[in-house]
């Protein structure tokens, strides 16, 4: 049993976050290389988006280890020699990707290389190309996408779910149940509406001074009971609509209806 329940965890995907570092991208044949360090900035950035991902990008490289020292590995790493292991060390990463620009006659291409930081290996490598700057960062996103959908399966990792995404029941639950309340208090409002017409009206001269009274309190209760659940009902909506749009996994925010002298009051607090 123990030697099963041990190779079923070996098989098993890891969930531990991937350790990348981007380098700066090459400007070759003729591309700028001002706008090739952007385009490798970005790219990084996209990718370190990417769910179970650390990214060290080419700034923090840089800042690592010095725009030198980087320019020297990314020149090794190009020939697959053993100083990658020193990156590996250095900063802790599984993976280093190495990336370059090169500017053609009506487009730009970008092309990526994944290496296995330890042993120089190509993992895979993956191109883009674009007619417009904007469609190159467009590219470039999407090439982050498929680059951590790689790594992913190359390393054996799990994807990890991103907190707060998806479908949320929560904020419908309460708009849900503030709708209710809020329809029960119309209800109830509705009555007391009702009564005071009857007490009012001529039929008022047939009820007994008693029963008059009676319907009256009735009536006062009901139309406290409804202005009540209605203030309710409106803040429950408001609180689950603003859930909704605000999202996250900090503290849901909340509203609040009051009734006041002069009407009904709105109050809330935002997380």
């Amino acid at each position: 049993m123990t030697l099963l329940l041990a190779l079923a965890l070996a098989a098993a995907p890891s969930t531990a976050p991937v350790r990348v570092a981007s380098s700066s991208f090459r400007a070759v044949a003729g591309q700028a290389v001002d706008l090739a360090d952007f385009y490798g900035e970005h790219f990084a950035t996209q990718l370190g988006q990417q769910a179970g991902f650390q990214v060290t990008t080419p700034a923090a490289l840089s800042a690592a280890l010095g725009l030198e020292r980087q320019k020297q590995l990314v020149g090794c790493a190009d020939a697959a020699n053993s100083c990658l292991a020193e990156l590996a060390s250095a900063l802790g990463v599984e993976v280093l990707l190495i990336g370059e620009v090169a500017k053609l006659d009506t487009t730009s291409q970008v092309n990526v290389r994944a290496l296995n930081a330890s042993t120089g290996a190509v993992l895979f490598a993956i191109s883009r190309r674009a007619a417009t700057k904007e469609a190159m960062l467009d590219a470039l996103e999407d090439a982050a996408r498929e680059t951590a959908e790689r790594l992913r399966t190359a390393l054996g990792r799990e994807a990890v779910s991103t907190p707060g995404r998806g479908v949320r029941w929560a904020p419908w639950v309460v708009s849900g149940a503030g709708l209710v309340a809020a329809a029960v208090g119309v209800g109830f409002l509705a009555d007391a509406s009702l009564t005071h017409e009857v007490l009012t009206g001529p039929a008022s001269a047939d009820l007994p001074p008693s029963l008059a009274r009676m319907a009256a309190n009735d009536a006062k209760g009901s139309q406290v009971a409804g202005t009540l659940l209605v203030g309710v009902g409106a803040a429950a909506v408001a609180t689950g609509l603003i859930w909704f749009f605000v999202g996250g996994d900090g503290p849901a925010p909340t509203a609040w209806f009051a009734p006041g002298a002069a009407g009904l009051g709105f109050a809330g607090t935002w997380p």
